[in-house]
This record gives C-alpha cells, sequence and structure tokens, in this order.
C-alpha cells in the first residue's frame, strides 16, 4: 500500500508544470538615419549584442527566455543583458555617433551618455515594459526601446 501512495504521490509531482518566463526587447528607430549598434567586451565588438536598424524599422535586438518565475516586476531587457559590456556605441548614418556607459565611465568618447541618462540603453527604466501574456505558467515581457531625432542630434554635436 505505501508504494501505491508512493507512486500517486510521484505521478501528481511529476505532473506539475514549469513556470517560464520569456524577454523580448524590441529597439524602434524613429529617426530619418540608419543606426548601427556595436557592443563592446573588453574592447573587441561582441557580434551578438550588436545589431543595424533601418529608419523606421522595428526589430528584435535580444530575446532570453527559459523556466523561471511569473512575476510580472521581472525579465531581463537588452540593457540588464548589456551589464557585462564595457560600453555601447551608436552611430548614426556611418558617422555620427554617441556612447553609452555603464555605471562605470570608461574611454574618452567625445559624445556619451551616462547610466542616469535618460537616453541610455543600460537603464533598464528607459525601457517601456510590457507584459504580453501573463499566467500562472507563462509570462512574457516585452522591453521596448525608441531612438528619437534627439538621439541623432545629440551624436552629432
Amino acid at each position: 500500500m505505501k508504494v501505491l501512495y508512493i507512486l500517486i504521490a510521484f505521478l501528481i509531482v511529476s505532473c506539475i508544470k514549469e513556470t517560464r518566463s520569456d524577454s523580448y526587447t524590441y529597439i524602434v528607430n524613429n529617426t530619418a538615419h540608419n543606426i548601427s549598434i556595436m557592443a563592446y567586451y573588453n574592447g573587441n565588438i561582441e557580434p551578438s549584442l550588436s545589431a543595424n536598424i533601418a529608419p523606421q524599422e522595428q526589430k528584435i535586438i535580444n530575446y532570453n527566455g527559459g523556466l523561471g518565475s511569473t512575476d510580472i516586476a521581472g525579465g531581463f531587457s537588452y540593457g540588464a543583458i548589456l551589464g557585462i559590456m564595457d560600453s555601447v556605441l551608436v552611430i548614426f548614418d556611418n558617422k555620427d555617433s554617441i556612447s553609452h556607459y555603464n555605471t562605470q565611465l570608461i574611454g574618452g568618447a567625445k559624445n556619451f551618455y551616462t547610466y542616469d541618462s535618460a537616453r541610455n540603453l543600460y537603464n533598464r527604466n528607459n525601457y517601456v515594459h510590457e507584459i504580453a501574456e501573463h499566467s500562472s505558467k507563462k509570462v512574457v515581457h516585452h522591453f521596448i526601446y525608441t531612438f528619437t531625432e534627439q538621439d541623432y542630434l545629440d551624436a552629432k554635436q
């Protein structure tokens, strides 16, 4: 009889599904300029975190998903993923650029956004965070960062 109880308990536990958390980061280019985003690690470009975005284009730049909490305050934005990078260089039309720095300034870029800037890619607060799907078993986060003409003007200075 004990074996039957153990078997029933095992079957009940094995039927409990894991929770899943997926995060998508979208970059929206609301400018009239081509944008290249280059993430640097130890002075080298990290291709998996770099992208080119055409004028008026929206692109998924990062996906992070798997087993995890369904807490709607969670999720990983592109900014969180960038955390280990040295810096991010954003170039408009292969000409004008601006650096985005994490909490520590490195390098000597002429134009840059500090972490506190409302335009910095590292700072999670600079992304619109939407919950695209939420249930007891799954949550889907969308993080949206939008480049504007002001970003271009800041790079052009």
